[in-house]
Order: C-alpha cells, then sequence, then structure tokens
C-alpha cells in the first residue's frame, strides 16, 4: 500500500501542493504565508483556529482600537495579498469590518468601497476565511452587519442596470448614511 503513495519531504511553509498557493510558487512564498498567518494571529491574539477570549483582539466593535488594530492588519497583508489568497480574503473583510464600525472611523465610505470591490474581485478567497466571524475570534453582530453592507451594494447595483455611466452616483452605504445624518442632527 505505501507503494502507491511516494514520500516526499513535507514543509507546511514551503510546499506548493497546499491550496493557499498559487501553482508554480514555492520558496519565498512559504514566507510569505508565513508573514500572513502572523499577522493574521497577532490581529486576532491568537492562531486563527485556537480560540481566543480576549476582547482586546480580533474582529470587535466598539473602540477606537478597533480601527488601529484593523489598520494594521491591512497594512501588514498589503505588500503579500497578490501572492497569498488568505491575505486577500482578510483583507477584504477587514476593510468590510472598518465600514461597519464608520462611528470610529472617519474613512468609512473608501473602506466600504476598497472593501466591496476586493470582496467581488476575490470572493473564493473571502469566502475561504469568512469563517473566522463564526468563532470567538468576532462579536456577533460583526458577520450580520457585513453581509447586510454587501446586500445593500447588490440591491444598489440592481437599481443601476440600464443606466447610462453619468447618472450612476457614488454608493454610499445605507449604514453610513444614517450615522451621517445622526450627526448631522446632533451637530444642528
Amino acid at each position: 500500500m505505501a507503494e502507491n503513495f511516494p514520500e516526499a519531504p513535507y514543509d507546511d511553509l514551503n510546499d506548493d501542493r497546499i491550496a493557499y498557493w498559487p501553482p508554480g510558487h514555492t520558496g519565498e512564498l512559504g514566507e510569505d504565508r508565513f508573514r500572513c498567518m502572523g499577522a493574521i494571529d497577532a490581529f486576532l491574539g491568537t492562531a486563527a483556529d485556537m480560540p481566543s477570549y480576549d476582547l482586546d483582539y480580533g474582529f470587535r466593535i466598539g473602540s477606537h482600537s478597533d480601527t488601529s488594530q484593523a489598520r494594521a492588519l491591512i497594512a501588514a497583508l498589503e505588500p503579500l495579498k497578490h501572492r497569498v489568497p488568505v491575505a486577500r480574503g482578510y483583507q477584504a473583510l477587514t476593510r468590510l469590518f472598518l465600514a461597519i464600525v464608520s462611528d470610529h472611523n472617519p474613512d468609512a465610505l473608501a473602506e466600504a468601497h476598497q472593501g466591496l470591490r476586493e470582496f467581488f474581485l476575490y470572493p473564493e478567497d473571502v469566502w475561504n476565511v469568512v469563517e473566522v466571524f463564526k468563532t470567538v475570534h468576532a462579536d456577533l453582530n460583526a458577520w450580520p452587519r457585513i453581509a447586510s453592507l454587501v446586500f445593500d451594494y447588490a440591491q444598489w447595483m440592481a437599481k443601476q442596470i440600464g443606466k447610462p455611466p453619468a447618472e450612476i452616483g457614488q454608493y454610499i452605504p445605507r449604514e453610513i448614511k444614517v450615522l451621517g445624518e445622526q450627526r448631522q442632527s446632533v451637530q444642528e
């Protein structure tokens, strides 16, 4: 039986058979994946597949530190996203997370636009990592809010069908509109 499966050295950081890696990439890609997973683990407060009960890490809603940690993750993943699919998935989800914590994020609209762009450019990469929102690494209402943002965008896009490009305005997420109106009414 063993002769049917030839033995090969296995290095989990340098094996081009792992699905996370594009075909034909080896060597430094193992380093890139290692750096990617290190950045993700730092953001989550532990390895992604390990439980973490520290409320100061992960996809938490409610404090300014949430946005600074998320921005640090995006910055760490930026140079890796063209070669490591996990980086693309986490970066898209983290940008959408920043958009939903807009009361702590003045750049929420820009994050929403970029996050939605990446969400639809790399859907498989996003869906491969989205399960992080089912774990203790995220607030229970983080994923429903992100999903609501994606559905809101899809509805907006459906309304644009048939319009000439000059008539299509900028997409502004419903949640950001509501917060903007609330801020404006408080200031008046």
